[in-house]
Parts: C-alpha cells; structure tokens; sequence
C-alpha cells in the first residue's frame, strides 16, 4: 500500500451488511451472499453513491467490510488504495446492469480489501469470502476471476505510442504504432484517440486536417499523413481521456455509524508526442573524417581532420543564406589494440575522452582539437549530427535525420604511445676463467599483451625485444650519454619487450677487459663499465634508453688490489622491546683477499621508524679496532632503553693498516635493521643469537650485490686493482 494508501485497514472501524446502525441503500442487481457472515446475509453488489469521495457522480460506490460494526468505533478513513486491476474493473463494468457482474465486483473488493471487524481480522474475512465462493458461488467466483484475467491484460498505468516515418521522398510519413498500451503491455481497444499532427501545415491523409479522432485497437494503428508546404515540421500527438486510473478512492459515505465505502477514482487520460520529424528537402550533411596522427605521445593533442559534404542535395541555402550545422565528435578510450570490427553502435562502456564540436555552413575541411592525451592506448573518434533544436537550432527543421559514422574506424583511430620505465642495478660476478658482468632489470609500462600485436588497423606490429648494451669507458673518459663515442662496446644482448623482473641478465661477451703488464702479468683494465637499456619503440610503446650517469649501472675498476667482500646482519640477545634494555650485535663474514692489517668496526645508528634511515651520528659504536677476518662478530652493545618508534641499524666500518677507511656499510640495509616490538606482558622469550628485533625480524642473508644491492668489493692500496661499486654516499 503506498504512502496515500489509508494506514492500517483493520484499523479504520469501517463496515457494511448486517449492522445496528443504517446502512447505506444496495442499488442496481447483486446476490446477497449466505455464509460469509455466520448468522446472516451480506451483500454481493454496489452501493448507491451518497456523495463524500472525490468521484463522479454517476460511480458506484462498493463496501469494503462486511460483518457488524462496533457502536463505538468511529469512522475515520480517507485516502486510496493502490489496485490497478481492481479499478479498471470497477470503472469498466460498473454500468453493466447484470447481476453476476455487479455481484463479482462487489465479491472482488471484499477478497482484496475487506477489513474485518473488532472481532474478526480481515485476514479471516477474506478467506472466509474465498471459501463461500468457491464452495456455493462458484459462477461468482468464476465470473471474479474472468474479470481479474481481463484486467491483468488491460489494466494502467497506461502509456500513449506513436512514432512518424518519413516517406524516400521527404514529403510524406506514417504515424504508425498509434494506441494506448497497458501496464502489460497490450493495446487498449474502445478507447477514443485525439489524433494531431502539430502543424497547420501537416495534414492526414484520411480527412485533410490537422486533427482527427479514431476509435482504438488491441493493435497500433497507422495513419498517412502529407505536407502542403515546402518545408514542415511533424510533430504527431495521440492523447486518450477516460482511462480507468490504478487507485480506489475510501472515504465515509455521510450517514452517521455508516461503514466506509471504496469507489474507483476519477479517470486519467494520456498523451504521447512523437519525435520531430521534417518533411522537406533532402539535406543530409555528414563528414569523412581521419586522424592527423596515427601515434602520438602522451601530452600532445588528439586532433581530427574533417571534410564536411552532404550526402544527397547540395548544401542548403534558406532565404539566400547557407544553413549552418553543427558536427559533434567524440574521442573514446579504444584499449591497448585497434578495434577489430568497426561497430555502427558505441559500445555502452566506451569511456569518453572529450568531445569537440565543428560549425560549418557549407563544404569543407576543418581540425577538432580534443585536448591532450593524458593516458596511453588507443583512441578511436566517433562523429555524429544530432538532428534536434537543442543542437542545430532552427537547422534541424531542414536537416533529414540524425547520422553518424562507425566506432573503431581505422583512420579514425590514433594510438598514444605507452611510457616504459628499466630499473636496474649491475653487478660483478667472479668465475675462474675471470670477472664477468650482470645486470638484474626491472621493467614497468609495457602493455599487458605486448608482443602478441601483430599490427592492424594501419599500425605496425610490436617491437618484440629491447637491447641492453655494456659499454666501457676508459679511466679518465667523461660518463655522459654525448660521449659514447670514447666508449668501447664490450656487448649486446636482446631481452624480451614485456613487463617483469629479469634477474642477472648477462653474456659471455659481458667480462672485464684485461691487458698484460709490463711483468707479463695479464691485469684489469681500469675504467668504468656501464650498462644502457634502448627500446627502439613501435607503434604502441614509445622509444626508450637508459641514461650512462645512471649510478645503478656503473660498475668501476681502478688500479688498486685485488678485491674483498664483507656481508653482514644484525643480531640481538633476546628481544628488542621498547621500553627495555637490550643487547644487540653485528656478525659479519668477509670473502676474497683482505687488506693486511685492515681492522672493522660497527656503528649503531637510529631513526624515526616512519622515516627514511638516517646515519649520521651514531648512537653507539664498538671503536675495538678489531682485525678484519674470514668472519667474526662485533662486541656487544647495550642499549639502555629501547625508544619508541625508532628503528636501529647497524653500519659496518673497514680502516686499511694506515688509518685509512676503505669501507663504509650502507645504511638501513634490510640485514642490518632492528625493530623494536611494543612491549607486552606475554611477549614470548625469544632465543639467544636471534636475528634482530622482537615480533618483526630483521631480513636476514648477505648483504650482497645480487641479494640487496649493498655489498661492495673492496681492496687496502697500493696492492693491485680495486673493484668497486659507485653509488651515493651514505
């Protein structure tokens, strides 16, 4: 029951039939029913209409409670019942003077709305109505529901139909589909239709005028119709009055200690108004359109070029001046490939660019600027004329029909180009037959399926493979990308041109250039050896080469000794709490030849756990001056009271036999961070020599090159070549 619907049936204290009070007068044939009640006959029939509802005079009013009203409840109901079956019915068959009719409405607004009394529910009512029918009335119950399946089909709300089709020869059309269709959908016959076709100028074929009425169909209608104008516009109309509406109205009849009383509410009438169309002329401007650049970076202007004709007359010209119409294009996001099948119809997810619009008043050619193209992918245009005033103004009167081209043209697709990004870091790998070169690779921004394009639409197929280059530059030469020329290229490999991590990319080309000395013994070259990704780019994806002065891909040998590495992690003596004291230390290992005399040391440094790592006072240090050896370990260090939200790290410290510092760990490397856990009752005791750092351990394995990126080859000097690693300081 909607919101108008009178609240609460029960609760309204209406009755009729047998009753201490007056009851309104029966009028017109029904069957006084037997067996509802008990204990006495009710009524199966209309009411007279006594006035107090909003309805015509000549409804019949239906009673909506049969059984014995209380002496003391008060009517008090106004409002609608919502049953579009029910009153199409009622203001259907009301004036049908025929007893078995009458008796099944009246039988009808019992099942559905009668409300009972103080003593029975309405629940209870209703079923005892279905009961006595079924059982002892079975014509009225019959005739009940032959008048439901009629009213199923026929009843509102209701919607008028219609539609003008134009003639080849522009001066003719057909309001076809003419009707007033049901809530089900069907056709509603008997019905008078207004017929009109909106201009004086428009007339039916049938009787010469703008205006006529028919009788409706349980089909649409069709009705010719001309112009006796040059130019016209049709706008066609169909409206019907005396529908049945899909509300009851309940309201007191105006007799005291009276039952309520329900009748359908007034009629309602409809009206529909076709789309405009024009009988004139045939002009049909349309355009051919074609991208200024099938690919272009991302930023630059999506722009169209587009030749404007007609398709049929010539342009037209009214009162000796060219019409102007107004073009609409449209920019969709295509995806990563062309479309395969230009499609008449937009897809309904094509996402939309922009739109640009294009005045013309004649032939010709023009460029829509679409703005810049801020994402990757293909775009593809759509153009259209939108035949309506809104848009063309007093044009669309002379325009014959809306047009647009197809989605996914091929010369109206452009693609913007995709922006790759290489991450890498190389790195030396010792064998016996020498030291070779590795570059682990991370790549970023290729499309999805790139490699698999093999090219359509007037775009070439994808570039399948990028190169990574190793080039050394002697010691001394300027690293910049304007100096390969004093640079010697020691190799080139191919890589596959899609997204991903590549581990130790490498080649056997890919080794350290020696020479032999003046002893005859073959040594190191010294110089710098620095890797360069380059993608030559392809219709899709733009062009792409890594920078020499990026650090991650240098690797230098200078002429120092022979090299050594030093890999660390971070320990604890228990858990790291905050709040606590702990004990925490450094184990180390350290492989190649060591610097004689060279000594380690470790640095603890801390920073805000939000932040980046900051070394640059310690907040504790061994200063032991330990021999550096094949492995050992730092002492320990206390710290007095763990802070809170503060990270520790550990920064090893090798000082060649001279004083001179020949290494300096890297700080915040995963292996050598410690972070602390809240402190907590439970905590779980956590063994001696653990890794560092209660609840979150700290990361644990070489700080190496290939593992994290921190691990350098070191030497003491004077004894030979040094191999290192460039990167930032600390």
């Amino acid at each position: 029951m909607a919101a108008s619907t009178v609240a609460g049936l029960a609760a309204l204290g209406l009755g009729v039939g047998v009753a201490p009070a007056a009851s309104a007068a029966t009028t017109g044939p029904g069957i006084q029913i037997d067996g509802v009640l008990g204990d006495g006959l009710t009524w199966a029939g209309a009411l007279e209409n006594t006035g107090g509802l909003d309805v015509p005079s000549s409804f019949l009013f239906w009673c909506i409670q049969s059984g014995y009203i209380s002496p003391d409840l008060p009517v008090n109901s106004a409002g609608q019942l919502q049953d579009p079956e029910l009153a199409y019915a009622i203001t259907t068959h009301q004036d049908e003077a025929d007893k078995l009719t009458r008796a099944a409405l009246g039988a009808w607004v019992h099942l559905s709305w009668d409300m009972g009394t103080d003593e029975v529910t309405a629940d209870e009512r209703r079923a005892s109505w279905e009961q006595v029918l079924r059982a002892d009335y079975p014509r009225v119950w019959d005739k009940v529901n032959e008048l439901k399946a009629e009213a199923a089909k026929y009843a509102g709300g209701y919607t008028a139909t219609g539609q003008v089709d134009l003639a080849d020869d522009g001066r003719t059309g057909t309001f076809t589909g003419v009707g007033v269709k049901s809530r089900a959908g069907h056709y509603v016959p008997g019905l008078k239709l207004f017929l009109d076709t909106g201009s004086d100028a428009v007339v039916w074929d049938a009787n010469g005028e703008r205006t006529m009425t028919v009788d409706s169909s349980t089909a649409g209608a069709a009705f010719g119709l001309h112009t006796t104008a040059a130019r016209a516009k049709v706008t066609a109309s169909v409206t019907a009055e005396g529908l049945p509406a899909t509300t009851l109205e309940v309201g007191d009849p105006g007799i005291a200690k009276i039952q309520a009383v329900a009748a359908a509410s007034r009629p309602v009438s409809v009206s529909h108004t076709a789309d405009a169309k024009n009988l004139r002329l045939d002009f049909q401007p349309v355009v051919t359109t074609k991208v200024k650049e099938k690919v272009i970076e991302q930023g630059e202007s999506l722009i169209d070029t587009v030749q404007v004709a007609t398709d049929g007359d010539s342009w037209l010209d009214v009162d000796g001046k060219p019409v102007d119409v107004v073009f609409t294009g449209t920019a969709y996001r295509a995806g990563d490939v062309p479309v395969g099948t230009p499609a008449d119809e937009v897809p309904a997810d094509a996402q939309v660019i922009d739109t640009a619009t294009i005045t013309a008043d004649g032939p010709g050619t023009f460029e829509a600027d679409f703005g810049a193209a801020s994402e990757a992918g293909m775009v593809t245009f759509v153009w259209q004329v939108v035949d309506t005033e809104e848009v063309q103004g007093d044009a669309a009167s002379y325009i014959r029909s809306d047009w647009s081209d197809s989605y996914g043209l091929a010369d109206e697709t452009t693609s913007v180009r995709h922006q790759i990004d290489v991450n890498t870091s190389a790195s030396f790998r010792e064998t016996k037959s020498g030291l070779y070169l590795v570059d682990d690779m991370w790549v970023d921004g290729f499309p999805d399926d790139h490699g698999d394009f093999a090219g359509g639409a007037g775009f070439d197929a994808d570039v399948k493979q990028l190169d990574q280059t190793l080039y050394f530059f002697p010691e001394g030469a300027e690293i910049a990308d304007d100096n390969l020329d004093a640079a010697t290229t020691i190799g080139s490999i191919d890589v596959p041109a899609v997204d991903g991590f590549r581990p130790t990319t490498g080649s056997n080309d890919f080794k350290v250039v020696t020479e032999t000395d003046d002893d005859g013994n073959e040594v190191k070259v010294p110089g710098t050896y620095v890797f360069v990704t380059h993608f030559a780019g392809d219709d899709r994806v733009a062009p792409f080469t890594s920078s020499v002065t990026d650090t991650t891909e240098q690797l230098v040998v200078t002429p120092e000794s022979s090299g050594f590495t030093v890999t660390t992690e971070a320990k604890s003596s228990g858990d790291v709490v905050v709040g606590d004291e702990a004990t925490v230390y450094d184990e180390y290992t350290a492989t190649g030849t060591l610097p004689e005399g060279a000594t380690i040391d470790f640095e603890l440094y801390s920073w805000d756990s939000d932040g980046a790592p900051v070394c640059t006072e310690p907040v504790l240090s061994t200063d032991d001056k330990t021999a550096l050896a094949k492995s050992g370990r730092s002492s320990d260090l206390v710290i007095t009271k763990v802070a809170e939200d503060t990270t520790y790290g550990f920064v090893e410290v090798v000082t060649g036999a001279d004083g001179t510092e020949l290494y300096r760990g890297e700080c915040g490397v995963a292996a050598e961070t410690i972070v602390p856990t809240a402190a907590a009752d439970d905590t779980p005791a956590v063994p001696a020599d653990s890794p560092a750092g209660g609840g979150e351990l700290a990361q644990t394995g070489a700080n190496t090159l290939p593992a994290v990126g921190a691990a350098v080859l070191l030497t003491a000097a004077g004894l030979g070549l040094l191999l290192w690693r460039r990167r930032q300081s600390a």
